[in-house]
């Protein structure tokens, strides 16, 4: 009959260690895991803050017939986070073929359109790790009325 006394040191050693292999493994999967929720939440906020201010651009564009060509930029904090958002606003060119079909809308008395080229980015996160997310599209503008 053989004499059953537990595990030996050899054994509950190499236990050990294949325990600690598995936890440091599961550890740094939730490391990664938390890593890529906080991106995807901050990409949200970035796109959430870049809907609203193109709402607002939008809006402006309505109320007072157009937007003016400009540039602004503003630090911002949302949910703890820091976001520099910059929006650039510049007249469109207009290109020579489209000279015709806008000859023929003036002489059918259609209103002169002038559009801008709206982008606006939002910048968030440290610099070799720096995050940005931009928006681009055209919205009304005015023409620029300049005294002789």
């Amino acid at each position: 009959m053989k004499n059953n006394r537990g595990f030996s040191m050899v054994e509950m050693m190499i236990t050990v260690v294949i325990v600690a292999v598995c936890l440091i493994v599961a550890l740094r999967g939730f490391s990664v895991c938390a890593t890529s929720v906080s991106r995807a939440y901050d990409t949200t906020y970035a796109a959430d803050i870049l809907e609203n201010k193109m709402d607002l651009l939008r809006e402006k564009a309505i109320v007072e017939n157009g937007l003016f060509p400009g540039s602004s930029r503003e630090d911002l904090t949302f949910r703890g986070k820091k976001f520099t958002v910059s929006c650039d606003i510049t007249e469109v060119e207009v290109l020579e073929e489209s000279f015709v079909e806008e000859e023929m809308l003036l002489e059918q008395g259609a209103p002169e359109v002038v559009l801008v080229n709206v982008v606006v980015k939002a910048v968030w996160g440290r610099s070799p790790g720096e995050k940005k997310m931009t928006v681009e599209t055209f919205l009304p503008g005015k023409e620029a009325e300049y005294e002789v």
